[in-house]
């Protein structure tokens, strides 16, 4: 259960960072196009353009949401409640290490 738990709050506070770091870099960029199409500025004064940073960040929180839905698939997909408890393994009896649950695939 404790494992479980960890994997959950894990895969809150991974959407949790990716959500936040989506929302900023779009921020920035909504402030750079309507700042870049502002007619009170003069044609010689620089504008700012989309950049390798602006692009990395939308990578990297798309990396952090795809990071937290997989520790959510994680929890869906092991099955702890089949794991034995921790037992001295004798020569007879061989244990699976991790059970799985099946799933179907369309």
């Amino acid at each position: 259960n404790v494992k479980r738990g960890l994997l959950i709050f894990s895969g809150v506070l991974t959407w949790v960072s990716g959500l936040a770091t989506l929302a900023s870099v779009s921020v920035v960029a909504y402030t750079t196009v309507v700042e870049f199409w502002d007619e009170g500025f003069p044609d010689v004064m620089p504008r700012w353009e989309y950049g390798e940073a602006m692009f990395s960040g939308w990578i990297g929180g798309f990396g952090l949401v795809i990071g937290g839905t997989l520790f959510f698939v994680a929890v869906c997909m092991g099955d702890y409640d089949l794991q034995t408890s921790s037992e001295p393994n004798s020569p007879q009896v061989k244990h699976r290490s991790k059970h799985y649950l099946k799933t179907e695939v369309l």
